[in-house]
C-alpha cells in the first residue's frame, strides 16, 4: 500500500497546534494526501472556519469523538454537519464504545449520532474499526461485534455501500477489482 494522508491529534492536549496544522496541510496538498483529525468537535470554536482555510480534504475521526450523552443536538456536533456541507471534510464512522458510557454494544446512545451523519452527507461516510484500539479502558471490543452495528446505522444496503466502498474508493483513491 501507499500512504495518502497524516492523522493529527488535538483531543489530547500538548501536541501539534492549529497553526502547525496549517502549515502541514499545505505541504500535504502537494502530495494530494488528506489530514484526518482525532478531535473532540465539542472543545473545537470555530471548527468550520479552521478547516474550511486548509488546502486538503479532511477526515474527522470517531464521528467527531463527542460524549454521545450529548446527542445530536448539541453544537459542536451540529458544527461537524455544517462542516461536512463543505464537500471536503469526510468523518470516520468508527469507535463507538470512546463515545458512550455503555460497556457492550449496540451502544444504542450512538445510534443517533450515527444516523445523524447518515442523513447529513452519506456521501462523506467511511466506516472504521479502529483497530487495533489503542489506549481503551474498556474491555477489547470485537471488530465482527462493531461491523454489526453498521446495519443499525445505515438501514438502507446502497448507502452501506456506499459508505464501505464507494465512498473510500474515492477518499483513498482505491480502485475495486
Amino acid at each position: 500500500g501507499r500512504a495518502c494522508g497524516v492523522r493529527f491529534n488535538v483531543l489530547f492536549k500538548g501536541g501539534i497546534s492549529w497553526d502547525d496544522i496549517t502549515e502541514l496541510a499545505a505541504r500535504l496538498a502537494d502530495r494530494h494526501w488528506h489530514l484526518q483529525c482525532l478531535m473532540d468537535v465539542t472543545d473545537i470554536e470555530d471548527l468550520a472556519g479552521r478547516i474550511a482555510s486548509l488546502p486538503v480534504p479532511v477526515v474527522i475521526d470517531h464521528m467527531g469523538h463527542i460524549d454521545a450523552a450529548l446527542g445530536p443536538e448539541a453544537p459542536g456536533f451540529q458544527a461537524l454537519l455544517r462542516v461536512m456541507d463543505t464537500g471536503r471534510v469526510w468523518v470516520k464512522l468508527s469507535a463507538p464504545y470512546r463515545l458512550t458510557r455503555q460497556d457492550r454494544p449496540p451502544f444504542d446512545d450512538v445510534t443517533p449520532l450515527a444516523r445523524a451523519l447518515v442523513a447529513a452527507r452519506p456521501d462523506r461516510l467511511v466506516w472504521g474499526s479502529d483497530w487495533p484500539h489503542p489506549s481503551i479502558a474498556t474491555p477489547m471490543p470485537n471488530d465482527g461485534d462493531l461491523m454489526d452495528l453498521l446495519p443499525l446505522w445505515v438501514p438502507d444496503g446502497e448507502t452501506r455501500r456506499r459508505i464501505l466502498v464507494d465512498n473510500p474508493e474515492e477518499l483513498y483513491g482505491f480502485t475495486s477489482l
